[in-house]
């Protein structure tokens, strides 16, 4: 497979506790919305062939949280940015530009 030519493969402890924090991590949709009134933009990212995250659980992350925007990398799985590295980059760099944006049209208009 492609994806462990990519990078280094994780060790096995590694495998452990990041399947355990996955397991156990969990935040309701009144904290989620808490948040999203903190951070001036909120992106979803995900790969439609995510083989961890399920991209369904993404659309219901991003349908939960208010003026979020969702980004489905076509081809893409769980390493968008070595998959992706280009567009993934700039998306990010798009991204925290519009929130710095929102950040000072609130500051220059209060």
């Amino acid at each position: 497979m492609r994806r462990y030519q990519i990078g280094r493969r994780q060790p096995f402890s590694g495998r452990i506790f990041q399947t355990f924090a996955a397991l156990g991590h969990h935040v309701s949709a009144e904290k989620l919305l808490e948040i999203s009134k903190k951070i001036p933009k909120i992106a979803i990212l995900t790969g439609n062939l995510d083989g961890i995250v399920n991209t369904e659980r993404s659309k219901d992350l991003h349908d939960i949280i208010p003026g979020s925007e969702y980004i489905v990398f076509k081809g893409g799985g769980h390493a968008l940015p070595s998959q992706f590295a280009k567009r993934y980059n700039q998306t990010v760099e798009r991204i925290i530009n519009e929130g710095k944006q929102k950040i000072y049209q609130n500051s220059s208009s209060s």
